[in-house]
């Protein structure tokens, strides 16, 4: 069985939001029998479920200051409706 295994050259940029991220502390792919197509495709889904290809995008093209705001404001009601569902799902 081979591994593959993948470090983040960012993970001690301290710029970045998301520390749990795939990339955080390396990340471990298993290829089981050669199977470079599994590994891959294993590799692209978890990037994808990080938010990895979101934020490629975003650092590659200018993002106005009003387009930042809205964005971010959307991102924290999410943050606050996610953690007002979490704490109703606790009572």
């Amino acid at each position: 069985m081979t591994v593959l295994l993948i470090e983040d050259k960012m993970a001690n940029n301290k710029h970045r939001g998301n520390t749990n991220s795939a990339f955080g502390n390396g990340s471990r792919i298993d290829v089981k029998n050669n199977n470079i197509d599994g590994a891959l495709k294993a590799l692209k889904k978890r990037l994808m479920n990080d938010g990895f290809y979101k934020d490629i995008k975003r650092i590659e093209s200018y993002e106005k200051p009003s387009e930042k705001r809205r964005r971010e404001k959307a991102e924290a009601r999410r943050r606050h409706l996610k953690k007002m569902s979490q704490q109703s799902d606790r009572i």
